[in-house]
């Protein structure tokens, strides 16, 4: 939003995206962490496959802990794909 507000802009572009994309990851990156830390290893190599756009088998028990976490779309995909970039570019798995 700072971006757009300072280029006097009401739409965003994907530039706009990548421009920010990195300020973005670190600002959310506490967050990302703990979710990430929080995960068994089971759920980390789903996190995994799910930020590489693969797919992947979810148990029941990661489907409930994803969904609890709002980081399940209704595609079975990862909701949050900022988290996806982090995970793929600062995860360490």
């Amino acid at each position: 939003m700072d971006r757009l507000n300072v280029e006097k802009r009401q739409v965003a572009g994907l530039t706009d995206v990548d421009a920010v994309q990195t300020r973005a990851i670190e600002w959310a990156e506490p967050y990302f962490r703990d979710m990430h830390k929080d995960a068994s290893p089971e759920m980390r190599d789903a996190l995994a496959r799910l930020a590489r756009r693969e797919s992947v088998e979810l148990t029941p028990r990661t489907r409930r802990w994803l969904a609890q976490r709002y980081l399940l779309n209704a595609e079975d995909g990862l909701a949050i794909p900022l988290f996806g970039a982090w995970i793929e570019d600062y995860a360490v798995v």
